[in-house]
């Protein structure tokens, strides 16, 4: 028990790691660190997977993108701890990283439907900061 508290907690460091190197710019390093986490704790968290499918996305590796965003939705959408506007955000942002992988990737792939009916005051501001929705030039279904 306590090998798994201790194991969960590194890879939580590594995941803090990961993301002051996203915002370096440095996302090799913190793809890096994210395989470092999922050796310390290998039952990976929704935000670790979101930001792994953003880092897959960014070195054009689509197929790596997509399975690990798809992973992330399926743990958001059995989450008991995120509220109905959390869920629709994170999950909006995974298959925004999914559409876009189809895209750039040329696959010959119907694009996901993105549900952007949220209110982003009922978000978590973690969650705001670290994974950004872009709700500009779509329908103004949301709230601000």
């Amino acid at each position: 028990m306590i090998r798994r508290v201790y194991d969960a907690m590194r890879s939580s460091y590594f995941l803090s790691r990961a993301f002051r190197c996203v915002a370096r710019g440095c996302d090799d390093e913190a793809l890096r660190l994210l395989n470092k986490g999922k050796k310390a704790f290998p039952e990976e968290t929704y935000t670790e997977l979101l930001l792994r499918g953003f880092l897959h996305c960014e070195r054009g590796e689509w197929k790596d993108a997509i399975y690990n965003s798809l992973c992330a939705l399926r743990k958001i959408e059995r989450s008991r701890r995120l509220n109905n506007d959390e869920k629709k955000y994170l999950s909006a942002y995974a298959k925004d990283t999914i559409n876009l992988s189809i895209v750039r990737g040329r696959m010959n792939q119907d694009l996901l439907p993105v549900d952007v009916s949220f209110n982003v005051e009922n978000v978590g501001e973690r969650s705001r900061r670290r994974f950004k929705v872009k709700l500009e030039g779509r329908p103004d279904n949301h709230k601000k």
